[in-house]
C-alpha cells in the first residue's frame, strides 16, 4: 500500500520532468535528453535500493 501511495507521489513529478525536457530542450536533442532522465532516473533507483537496504 505505501508503494502504491509513493508512486503517486513520485509519478507527476517524473512527468513533469520529461514534459519539461520536451519542451526546453532544442528537437535535434530530445532523445539525448530524454536518454539522460531515463538513465538517472534508473541511477536513483538504484541507489534508493542500496541505501534502504544498508539503513
Amino acid at each position: 500500500m505505501s508503494l502504491a501511495l509513493l508512486g503517486f507521489a513520485v509519478a507527476p513529478y517524473m512527468i513533469s520532468n520529461f514534459a519539461m525536457a520536451g519542451e526546453v530542450v532544442v528537437p535535434e536533442r530530445v532523445g539525448t535528453a530524454m536518454t539522460l532522465l531515463a538513465g538517472a532516473t534508473g541511477i536513483g533507483y538504484a541507489l534508493g535500493s542500496t541505501l534502504v537496504r544498508t539503513a
